[in-house]
């Protein structure tokens, strides 16, 4: 599946010079994780299906009938497909 990089050393060089890690930056840091994660499922699948419409696929496709699971690995947020064997109430 796509895969979007999230430069967590950037982010550790650009604190590196200011202050302590509150919760507003913990905060900002989790909506950019977050924001990733619904970027790259949003890029991954390609069809329309409810409101979530695409232009460039404008017709639900069966084989995306499942969901896409979103984890954060070193090298930024990975998914992967989980089919849910054709019972969309999952």
């Amino acid at each position: 599946m796509s895969r979007i990089f999230v430069p967590h050393s950037s982010h550790n060089e650009l604190g590196a010079n200011r202050a302590a890690p509150n919760t507003a930056s913990w905060e900002a840091t989790n909506l950019l994780t977050v924001a990733a994660a619904l970027v790259a499922a949003a890029a991954t699948r390609e069809e329309t299906r409810g409101c979530h419409w695409r232009e460039d696929f404008p017709e639900a496709r069966p084989e995306w009938l499942g969901h896409l699971v979103a984890g954060l690995t070193p090298d930024g947020v990975s998914e992967t497909f989980e089919a849910n064997g054709g019972n969309d109430a999952q």
